[in-house]
């Protein structure tokens, strides 16, 4: 059966990305899983070719694959022989060029998509290039550009499951991700899709080009001698995300090197520049299947351990996001700490979902969303006044940076019904474990009912690794501490306690949550945000009086 799409993708099993092999099988695994979404005729429309460039150990024994899908995945193995006599001249001897024309050759597909190791579609974008390109007809005057949107460095070095990503990619799909677009040429790196007949006319992609001279770029040159069409498939609703690069990873190095960056071609006046023996057709390579056959769409947890992302919470990440608020004032100074000690929880222990009982201070979900920009962000409160008219100020704010940032999901419930609170709280919770509550806690009958409650539920003590509550008392942390089974209370000042759900939480210990910032590092926080702010002001408010005299 002719195949609708192959995903071509070259890689070699070197340290090109520190987390490669984690990284090629999260992609894999994530692609796999939203095509077995599509239903059983549609994933006979794709096709995986992988080009193993010279591995010492080789990708197919390495990348596991899922046992619908074995027959659809294929490793052709380019011996270190071969590649080493091709890349001489190239970064960890990879030749990207000819390593793309092996895998043209070998395709059999309508259509073909030139895409890197680490990018994947959602079930949407899935449906949408299927209804596209099955209605396509074959013409070698037509090049596609596949824009890729990047997943955050936060969200990625989370290890989310499939679930949460099917859900979190329609949260945000039409949001402001960060996002590598096309130009006129470019296809947001390896991202164009040609027809293979299109391909083979061309003869491939240059084999003639040194690294970094601009590989998509000039076969789009050459194809537009053909007067080829340029079409954006964003306008179609077709597009990839990709996993983000690592800070100082080697790819980071390898890319900035003077050395390696070459200036990009301007023009290309030949149509064809290979000759006959394009993409090795002299050398006898043949198909590999994959070794490791799964049953599960979960195979990236085999290489967990290849996952090392430190990233330490600093207070330039804080002051950063300070000075995008519309006003800084008192309250969200005296506030600073319990931010800060939320921003190291939900970095240190990859916290999902946060919840808040109570709108409390102006700002401070602002402040935590646009630092962990993956979270998923909701507020409660039965205090009515707070959400009207009046009132609708304290939340304008928060609302409108949500809304124009677009990370998470901001939803403010108001209600004076307990159990419509726990029935909300049991829902966001089943999402998954990973859960931190905040709760504002105020000196009333309805708070106390609300605490005492809550840790008789069983799905609560099941599903949440953290609960802060903020201006607590001595009589919730009595309460609580009957609890002591599997609770444990850690003392954050006089006023403010944490509730760690030992079940959950692998780090026993308390010494990650000792303070260890002292006020004067608040203090310089805050008037360091608070005077750049004022100055800033003062400069716009100059230059648009300048401005009235020109």
């Amino acid at each position: 059966m002719k195949k609708l799409l192959s995903f071509l993708i070259h890689s070699k099993n070197d340290d090109y990305h520190n987390d490669l092999h984690y990284r090629m099988q999260k992609a894999l695994d994530t692609n796999l899983y939203f095509i077995n979404k599509l239903g059983h005729n549609y994933s006979k429309l794709f096709e995986f070719i992988y080009v193993d460039w010279g591995s010492e150990k080789k990708l197919s024994e390495i990348l596991y694959v899922h046992k619908n899908f074995k027959n659809s995945v294929k490793f052709i193995n380019v011996n270190k022989k071969i590649t080493e006599r091709y890349s001489k001249n190239f970064a960890n001897f990879f030749n990207p060029n000819i390593s793309y024309n092996v895998g043209i050759l070998k395709s059999n597909a309508k259509f073909i998509l030139a895409t890197g190791c680490d990018q994947f579609f959602n079930k949407p974008n899935l449906e949408n290039l299927i209804n596209f390109f099955s209605k396509e007809k074959i013409d070698d005057k037509k090049i596609y550009f596949l824009p890729r949107k990047i997943i955050s460095v936060n969200t990625y070095s989370k290890n989310f499951d499939n679930d949460y990503y099917a859900k979190y990619l329609v949260e945000l799909n039409s949001s402001n991700f960060s996002y590598k677009a096309h130009t006129f040429y470019e296809g947001g790196g390896f991202s164009t899709i040609f027809s293979r007949k299109n391909f083979l006319k061309l003869k491939g992609y240059s084999e003639k080009l040194k690294p970094g001279e601009g590989l998509d770029i000039d076969i789009s040159l050459r194809s537009s001698l053909l007067n080829s069409k340029r079409i954006n498939l964003e306008n179609f609703g077709i597009y990839m995300y990709k996993f983000p690069p690592l800070p100082g990873s080697n790819r980071d190095k390898l890319l900035y090197k003077k050395s390696y960056r070459q200036k990009f071609i301007t023009k290309s006046k030949e149509l064809v520049v290979n000759k006959n023996d394009w993409g090795l057709k002299s050398f006898k390579l043949n198909d590999t299947k994959p070794k490791k056959i799964s049953s599960s769409y979960l195979n990236y947890n085999n290489f967990k351990e290849q996952l090392t992302i430190k990233r330490e919470l600093k207070a330039r990440d804080i002051l950063k996001n300070i000075l995008k608020l519309n006003n800084i004032n008192l309250e969200l100074f005296f506030d600073l700490k319990n931010i800060f000690l939320i921003l190291l929880l939900s970095n240190k222990e990859k916290i999902n979902n946060l919840v808040e009982f109570g709108f409390s201070v102006k700002y401070r979900l602002s402040l935590i969303g646009n630092i962990h920009d993956n979270l998923k962000i909701t507020v409660f409160d039965y205090d009515p006044k707070n959400f009207t008219n009046r009132n609708h100020f304290n939340l304008s704010d928060d609302i409108f940076m949500f809304s124009e940032k677009n990370y998470g999901v901001f939803c403010p419930l108001t209600s004076t019904n307990l159990s419509y609170f726990y029935n909300s709280l049991n829902n966001i919770f089943k999402e998954t474990k990973s859960n931190l509550l905040i709760i504002n806690y105020k000196n009333n009958n309805y708070c106390d009912r609300f605490i005492s409650n809550l840790f008789k539920k069983k799905w609560v003590l099941n599903n949440f690794k953290y609960i802060i509550i903020l201006n607590g008392t001595n009589n919730q942390r009595y309460k609580i501490e009957k609890y002591k089974y599997n609770l444990k209370l850690i003392n954050l000042n006089k006023r403010n306690f944490l509730v760690k759900n030992l079940k959950l939480c692998r780090d026993k210990s308390n010494n990650f949550y000792k303070n260890r910032y002292t006020d004067s590092y608040f203090i310089g926080i805050f008037l360091i945000s608070y005077i750049q702010k004022k100055f800033s002001l003062f400069f716009r408010k100059l230059r648009s009086v300048i401005y009235s005299f020109i």
